[in-house]
């Protein structure tokens, strides 16, 4: 099975560790408010930070560090408090995500071995570590809101576990692969057909009503497995990402609870489209 490589990065740098701080505290408050304000029933439909705060660990071996794990805590109690929340059990819930990204990282580095600088793991082991990090940080996280919302447990484990697991499966490739270059930089115009007929069918699963349900699978499926072939594998993780926040966001118009269901399709297309891209080279 075709394997991601993941090498290190180095925006952050050893000897500046205040420019360090300060980037991993903002982007921490950033990812916080934007998870906030793309909520249904105060659920955050999807949150981002969880994801790419792992993928950062875990590419940046600098951020390895005790000092810059414990900025990220104080950076995420910090908008737990700004936002108004007061009372441990919501502050708990907020524990549920630092568990997360601590957890999720934890299981992806180790996967590095001791002689090489990088690290190797199939599709298949980082999805198995997203799907088991979601439902063990998910149930704390779902009982502490429970808690605090007085809503029913088993109403908001599954929205929380499916939120986690996709958002993570979405996100995670992306961050772990993605370099400084340009990732998607066509050289003629027949290599922007299948981009165009992914645009094509996310417009006609949104107008047809049919985003965020199983009948998004024969809609954007095709193009996304095309998509997979044709392009480079970040440029097919930014797409499927792309498609996959749409898809989210129509959830949310449609005022509809969220369903794991309803991002199968991407999470198979991009699953077929990583194992056949050896074959397309």
């Amino acid at each position: 099975m075709h394997k991601l490589t993941i090498t290190p990065a180095d925006f952050f740098k050893q000897e500046n560790p205040l420019f360090n701080a300060v980037v991993l505290f903002s982007t921490t408050v950033a990812l916080y408010a934007a998870g906030r304000l793309i909520r249904h029933n105060d659920i955050a439909l999807f949150w981002p930070m969880n994801a790419v705060l792992a993928g950062l660990f875990i590419r940046h071996r600098v951020l390895r560090q005790f000092h810059y794990f414990t900025i990220f805590i104080l950076a995420t109690l910090f908008c737990s408090l700004a936002v108004g929340s007061r009372s441990v059990s919501e502050l708990l819930t907020d524990f549920s995500d630092i568990a997360f990204v601590a957890m999720l990282s934890w299981m992806i580095i180790s996967e590095k071995k001791r002689c090489e600088s990088f690290i190797k793991i199939t599709i298949f082991r980082l999805y198995s570590y997203c799907l088991l990090t979601a439902v063990a940080c998910s149930g704390p996280g779902s009982y502490f809101f429970s808690l605090s919302h007085q809503i029913d447990f088993w109403r908001i484990y599954p929205v929380w576990f499916s939120e986690e697991f996709t958002t993570s499966v979405l996100i995670l490739p992306f961050v772990l692969i993605c370099t400084a270059q340009q990732p998607f930089r066509p050289t003629e115009l027949r290599r922007l057909i299948p981009v165009g007929l992914l645009a094509v069918s996310l417009a006609i699963s949104i107008a047809t009503g049919t985003a965020g349900s199983m009948g998004t699978l024969s809609m954007i499926l095709p193009a996304l497995i095309w998509c997979a072939i044709s392009y480079s594998l970040p440029t097919t993780c930014l797409l499927t990402l792309l498609a996959g926040v749409v898809e989210v966001l129509m959830v949310d118009q449609k005022a509809g609870g969220i369903s794991l269901v309803g991002h199968v399709p991407l999470i198979i297309s991009a699953v077929w489209g990583l194992r056949r891209l050896p074959l397309a080279r």
